[in-house]
């Protein structure tokens, strides 16, 4: 098997990290490198016999059509690895686990859905004494706290401008590539398959390319702390680097709690949990749109219906590995939010005497909430539909345990990136009722990460007869920013445009910096606007996440705060004071916030989720020893003595609410 190594031998170079989700931070479960033994099973090992007439930039690409013989052959060396996977477990080893769609469909004895490259992994394996401790993983692989692993790769102590930046490696995206044409009428077609009674649902599903340049681990864990999930993971094979935030649980296998800790056998040894997850809805602008879209996926007849469909499939599944009467419906109907979607699940346990990964995996895998039902006709409809593509590890599972405990999630939210190439797959489940228009909108919720593009960054001043307020400070935040988004940045394209703004008279200076380069306009600013005395202030109608990895940057995705001002504006008020969902006061849709309270002066500090203005360090750094940093509650409000509301376009205001 590749990559197999002998007792004794070093393996080839591998990194695993596991990451969970609590109270939406992602939090580093276990992390895993260079382990004692590793096996690879590669497409090429399909057989020579089986190449594709074409091949790719660099190497062959195979197809499953195979011998008899030749499938029991590999099949059985499939088997070969998941009893090796089985005695590492039982010898007390940690084991990882990567599995791609294809291998499922050789252990259902189903044709691919087209050629992959042929050295694309199938099925990885691999075995380590114990994981390692937190403080030994790199830059941002933290446990996603505010304090130690921030979003934007601040250090803990992040009240000074001049706070030493975590060493984030860069990376960047190209151009996005990926298939409308014809998305309807395959949904047509399945559609007829399901009448015609050959199918309940099918999951159809689409790849999504971008080319990549730069540190796959870095763009792994802006999406994680982006997208918080339950079973995020990172593995970096040397030649292939997969990055799954899924939020779907494929299995977990936990001892029973009759056998835990007991020196004799027990009947049935452990529990099997399965969570399907079907349906799924994006999340509100804001509170009440939230809860009318939650209130409308719980009562959707097309998705329960999906989710039900699955959930007896599942049940069927571990029916056909447990005793009679062990499978129990733990859950029919659960209602899961995240970030950007909420989805539905449910969840399904049995008891096993005999839980070997052999026994598990082959019955299990892939998961039918990733391919329809019934299984391996639906996968064989698939085949058909995604014919010329593939899917690789996305609709796999990726996972890790030990004897005590082994998950795997459903690799869906999923990327593999390989020689300067992302791929990331999105879809959903197709049934009688889907309109073609609704199942792409939701592939495209899905597809969110890989979709989401760099922001540009800005910066606002103020210009004074030729001189520009702070522009030292504001070109060092600009070019902090810059390198955290591998945007290139020029002083010297800075100081020009700088130098070609008017030398007499009031501005509004805006620079505006993307990867296409730096652009400056100037708005005459009548003096009325600066420095101006009793601002009326109003809370704003919504909370901010303070987990966004935008807020500590000014880009220019200002939407939400355009949107705030414009709603307090038009309420009588001069800004809106934004707040957290820990109901903190954060900061001002233009403004940075001290406050004086019981006679001392402070500002929110910048983990509550706010932008580290110009105006406010250079006040920090001016009276640092008389401001402190503290949070401002809501409830904190009416005690206040003073408000004041700072900027380094418009100076220092003071505040009434």
């Amino acid at each position: 098997m590749t990559g197999q190594t002998k007792e004794g031998a070093s393996p080839p170079g591998a990194v695993f990290q596991f990451y969970s989700r609590t109270n939406d931070e992602s939090i580093l479960d276990r992390s895993y490198s260079n382990p004692s033994t590793l096996i690879r099973i590669n497409a090429a090992e399909c057989a020579p016999e089986n190449r594709e007439s074409h091949t790719g930039p660099t190497e062959h690409w195979y197809r499953t059509n195979l011998a008899p013989a030749l499938k029991a052959a590999l099949r059985a060396r499939i088997e070969e690895a998941l009893d090796w996977m089985d005695k590492s477990l039982e010898s007390g080893l940690h084991v990882t686990v990567l599995l791609s769609y294809e291998l499922g469909c050789l252990l259902q004895d189903v044709s691919w859905p087209g050629p992959m490259p042929g050295s694309y992994p199938l099925l990885v394996l691999a075995s380590f004494d114990a994981p390692e401790s937190v403080s030994t993983v790199g830059p941002g692989a933290g446990t996603g706290s505010a304090e130690q692993a921030s979003p934007v790769g601040v250090s803990k102590d992040d009240d000074s401008q001049n706070a030493t930046p975590a060493l984030f490696p860069w990376y960047d995206l190209g151009p996005t590539y990926f298939k409308e044409r014809g998305y309807a009428h395959t949904i047509a077609e399945i559609q007829e398959r399901i009448r015609a009674g050959l199918t309940y649902q099918v999951n159809y599903t689409i790849p999504i390319e971008r080319t990549f340049s730069g540190n796959p681990e870095a763009l792994f864990h802006d999406w994680r702390k982006a997208y918080p999930s339950s079973y995020a993971c990172f593995a970096d094979l040397g030649d292939y680097q997969f990055l799954s935030v899924s939020p779907e649980l494929f299995f977990l296998r936990s001892e029973s709690p009759r056998s835990a800790g007991s020196s004799e056998a027990s009947a049935q040894a452990h529990i099997l949990e399965v969570r399907p997850m079907k349906g799924t809805a994006p999340r509100g602008a804001d509170a009440a749109e939230d809860e009318r879209l939650r209130h409308a996926l719980l009562n959707s007849d097309k998705d329960r219906a999906e989710l039900a469909m699955i959930t007896d499939l599942l049940r069927n599944d571990l029916g056909r590995i447990a005793p009679f009467g062990s499978v129990q419906l733990e859950s029919a109907l659960e209602l899961q939010s995240f970030s950007y979607v909420h989805q539905l699940i449910s969840r399904i346990k049995a008891r096993l005497s005999h839980a070997s990964m052999r026994r598990i995996i082959p019955s299990l895998f892939p998961s039918g909430s990733v391919t329809g039902a019934p299984r391996r006709e639906t996968m064989k409809i698939i085949a058909q539909l995604e014919s010329g593509t593939y899917r690789g590890i996305y609709t796999g599972a990726m996972g890790y345990g030990t004897s005590e405990k082994i998950q795997c999630n459903v690799a869906i939210r999923t990327a593999s990136i390989h020689a300067g190439k992302l791929r990331y797959g999105a879809g959903s489940g197709i049934t009688i009722d889907s309109d073609a228009s609704l199942e792409w909108q939701e592939l495209l919720w899905k597809a969110r990460p890989a979709l989401v593009e760099k922001p540009g960054l800005i910066e606002t001043m103020l210009l004074r007869n030729g001189t520009v307020r702070n522009a030292d400070r504001h070109m060092r935040r600009l070019e902090r920013s810059a390198k955290k988004f591998s945007i290139p940045f020029s002083r010297k394209d800075w100081h020009r445009a700088l130098h070609e703004c008017p030398g007499w008279g009031q501005y509004r200076l805006r620079i505006h910096l993307t990867k296409d380069g730096l652009e400056s306009t100037c708005t005459p600013m009548p003096e009325a606007t600066i420095e101006k005395r009793g601002c009326k202030v109003i809370l704003a109608s919504r909370p901010m996440n303070s987990r966004d990895p935008w807020l500590l940057h000014k880009v220019d995705r200002r939407g939400i705060y355009n949107g705030l001002l414009d709603w307090a504006r038009s309420q009588g008020y001069d800004e809106a004071l934004l707040f957290n969902e820990r109901k903190e006061i954060t900061e001002g849709c233009i403004s940075n916030i001290f406050y004086q309270l019981d006679g001392r002066w402070f500002t929110p500090p910048i983990r509550c989720g706010l932008l580290p203005g110009v105006g406010r360090q250079k006040l920090l750094d001016r009276f640092g020893k008389h401001i402190g940093t503290r949070k401002l509650l809501l409830s904190e409000l009416p005690e206040l003595q003073r408000l004041l509301l700072v900027s380094s376009l418009r100076g220092v205001r003071e505040a009434t609410i």
